[in-house]
């Protein structure tokens, strides 16, 4: 073949090729000048099935084979008809009265039904009224969820058609009381707790508030938020961090799990004649005044709001704190006091009583004050000096004394003298005496009372380390 022919073919085929490609071009812009001018069409709105006026709704009357709820409006307020008042949810009411005043279709499934029998409806299981105050009665049959779960079918009255209703108002119209009730306890703010107290049938009550002393350098509660004035003779400071998990399980007691009785003849069936425990609790704002009563299941305990007649559960796991003991809640320092509070300390035992000083001079070089360290005159360098410090300030009581007064007297003693006093309610001497109480412990008098009690070794630990001190180690 020669070189004109073969040049002439190959024009032939890019010809070819390009007409192919020009006429591509030419479908895809008149497709697209289509697709411009097209418009998706709107899904068509939601049908008016019927409208109310709330104000002339007098009964709405919901009815299944659970049995029948009839809710009555009088002067503007629904309740259940019942012969007492029944706590309801304003949401959830509100929710199933805007059914009746304003009902809506998604579609309309069927405009004249030859069998209403594929939707539920022959023989609706649920019917839906409202009576109004002319005594005029508007009944909704409910049928079958849809397959798609889109919805509910719905005949309406004096009506044909078959409609579908948005799955949400289709539960509305199968509420039952315990759809309607109102679930909410009182809500008390933990962050701004100002009052808590719990009585035990048996047990000791602790009752605490906040301790608006902490902070003031000679409180026993220098770091304490909460100090609890039951059951102790004296306030303690309450332990932030153990006091915790009894704020967040308060917290937790927002929501009832089950109303069981509305208005009891008898208590004692739930364990609340008399309550088993009582929890007030309140932030400034809302109030918590809760009766706890007997186990109903392993998960459920019988409660009640002690100004309402219903009686309710809560989960059990929630109310475990209410076998707290006071114990574990306090700080359990034996006299934790600032040491710039303080100007001597005495510490006797074994007949013999040791002085510690604390002298005080003005500083140049800080422009506050320099401070000296003596045991029974003489001086001791101030790092050692602190670490003992730690350690008498750190004696910690170990468990609560179950005996009673304890009358023997005592072994050790410490008093510390502070620098400054009396100002109103404030003591200028702060002494601890250890009486023998067992081979073990020795009993804590403060102030004449004796509730605790610590370890021997720990006041022996104190002593030996007082006595390192003073030889200079």
């Amino acid at each position: 073949m020669s070189g004109a022919t073969r040049r002439g073919r190959n024009l032939l085929i890019l010809g070819g090729i390009l007409l192919v490609l020009l006429g591509s071009c030419a479908y895809l812009q008149f497709q697209a000048r289509q697709g411009a001018g097209a418009k998706t069409a709107p899904d068509p709105p939601p049908r008016l099935i019927s409208r109310l006026d709330e104000a002339r709704i007098a009964r709405l009357v919901l009815e299944s084979p659970q049995g029948k709820l009839t809710l009555v409006q009088r002067d503007g307020a629904w309740n259940v008809d019942a012969p007492y008042p029944v706590k309801l949810d304003p949401v959830a009411l509100y929710g199933l009265v805007a059914n009746f005043t304003a009902l809506r279709a998604r579609e309309v499934i069927d405009p004249r039904p030859g069998d209403l029998a594929p939707y539920g409806l022959a023989r609706p299981a649920l019917t839906a009224s409202a009576v109004l105050t002319d005594g005029t009665e508007r009944r909704y049959a409910l049928g079958d969820l849809a397959p798609s779960g889109a919805g509910y079918y719905l005949k309406a009255p004096a009506d044909p058609a078959v409609y579908l209703i948005a799955a949400s108002d289709g539960r509305k119209f199968r509420y039952s009381l315990a759809d309607l009730r109102d679930r909410e306890l009182p809500a008390v703010a933990p962050e701004r707790l100002n009052y808590f107290k719990l009585s035990r049938s048996g047990g000791a009550a602790i009752e605490i508030v906040p301790d608006d002393s902490a902070g003031g350098g000679r409180s026993d509660s220098p770091l304490s938020v909460w100090k609890m004035v039951q059951p102790y003779r004296e306030p303690k400071p309450v332990n932030s961090d153990r006091f915790k998990p009894v704020l967040d399980a308060l917290a937790g007691l927002s929501t009832l799990t089950e109303v069981v009785a509305d208005h009891p003849a008898d208590l004692a069936p739930y364990g609340l004649a008399p309550a088993r425990a009582e929890l007030i609790a309140g932030d400034g704002q809302t109030r918590l005044h809760l009766l706890i009563g007997k186990e109903r299941d392993a998960e459920q305990v019988y409660c009640k709001l002690a100004d309402e007649a219903r009686v309710f559960t809560l989960p059990q796991a929630g109310l475990a704190f209410v076998e707290t003991k006071p114990f574990a809640l306090i700080e359990r320092f034996v006299c934790l006091v600032n040491i710039d509070a303080v100007e001597r300390i005495e510490v006797a035992a074994a007949g013999r009583t040791r002085t510690i000083a604390i002298v005080r001079k003005p500083s140049a070089a800080t422009g506050g004050e320099a401070a000296t360290f003596r045991v029974d005159g003489k001086t001791v360098a101030a790092a050692p000096f602190r670490k003992y410090y730690q350690s008498l300030i750190g004696l910690m009581a170990e468990a609560e004394n179950d005996r009673g007064p304890v009358r023997e007297a005592p072994e050790v003693r410490t008093s510390f003298f502070l620098r400054q006093g009396p100002q109103e309610g404030e003591r200028r001497v702060l002494t601890v005496n250890y009486l023998p109480y067992n081979a073990d412990f020795y009993a804590v008098e403060r102030d004449g009372r004796t509730e605790f009690l610590i370890s021997r070794e720990q006041v022996g630990e104190m002593l030996r380390r007082l006595a390192a001190l003073a030889r200079g180690r």
